[in-house]
Parts: structure tokens; sequence; C-alpha cells
């Protein structure tokens, strides 16, 4: 995958596929088990691996998914976010969550969003949602935190991809790049 990790995002990307916040009804254990093991199983026969990751649509997830993960051996779930909303809003705020790697019991660890940078992405705030993209790097290599980035090419096309190269290009320089199974280890 030329150093790229691939993550399962949900089967069908449905409103309550793992859940809300306060979900009506929970989907249960047995169901989301069934719905990973679904996607996990498109992706193997897509890319011929397994993945090891997790992002849940809309980042609404609730303790049974993290339960359904750790029954399945997955090893991190980056359904939390530091940021409320994720995307381009004008206006957001920081959840209180640190946008650092924790154990949630067993092998499963949390390894947080930072943000949703191109969601939604057009030329005319392209360079705004850049700024904001690098100032977010800057507080969370303050604070020795990973900087872990939604992207959404299906939406935003192209200029989605070119986003994530010229942010890559500005960053890299004291920058290490991994992947997040790495900090599973």
């Amino acid at each position: 995958m030329s150093g790229h990790e691939i993550g399962l995002h949900g089967y069908d990307h449905a409103k309550n596929e793992f859940g809300f916040l306060v979900p009506v009804p929970l989907p249960s254990l047995e169901a989301q088990c069934e719905l990973l093991r679904k996607g996990r199983e498109c992706l193997r026969n897509e890319i011929g691996e397994s993945p090891i990751g997790f992002r849940a649509p809309n980042y609404r997830h609730s303790w049974v998914t993290l339960q359904a993960l750790r029954s399945l051996g997955f090893k991190y779930d980056s359904s939390k976010t530091v940021f409320k909303p994720t995307g381009g809003m004008r206006f957001r705020v920081r959840t209180g969550i640190s946008p650092k790697p924790k154990r949630i019991g067993g092998t499963l660890f949390e390894i947080p969003v930072t943000g949703d940078y191109t969601n939604g992405l057009d030329p005319s705030c392209f360079s705004l949602r850049l700024a904001r993209a690098k100032a977010d790097f800057e507080w969370v290599k303050k604070l020795n935190g990973v900087f872990v980035l939604n992207c959404h090419p299906q939406v935003s096309g192209t200029l989605a991809i070119d986003f994530l190269r010229r942010l890559i290009n500005e960053l890299q320089k004291d920058t290490e790049f991994v992947r997040l199974s790495d900090l599973t280890s």
C-alpha cells in the first residue's frame, strides 16, 4: 500500500450503524460485529489486507463498538475527535480530548482525529483551511501529540489530494510520519 494504512470506516455508513452519543436504539454487539466483519471482508477482497484500525461513520460509536472491535482483534479506534465540528467550519471548539494515543482496554487504543479539513473543500477556502490545519498541527506538536486527519476525496475530489500534498510538504521538516498501527505497539 505504498506505506499507507487502510482503516475500516464502517460497512454502509448508515446514521446508526454503530450508535449515537445517545443511541436509540443502540446497535447490539452481534449486529456491530457482523457489520465490522462484512466491512473487513470487503477490504480484504479489494486490497488483500485486513484493516486493524477503525473510524466510525460520522464519529458516532459507543462502548459496544469498542467491545466489538476488541473481540475482532482490531488494534485501534480513531472515532473520537479533538475538535467539534471536525470539518472546516468557521467556529469550532476543543472537546477536551487529548491528541495522544490512549489504551482503552486490553490491546485496543483510541487515537483521536485532530481535524477534517477537506470535507466540502473548495478553492475559496483552501488557504484558510490550510492555515487552520498548520495551526492545529503546531498545537498538537507542542503537546507531543499525534496529528491525525480525516480526508474526504470523494467529496472534494482532486482538490482534497492537492490539499494533503501541500500540507505534507509544508509540515514534513522535523516531522515523523507513521502509520497509526505503529502507535499501538
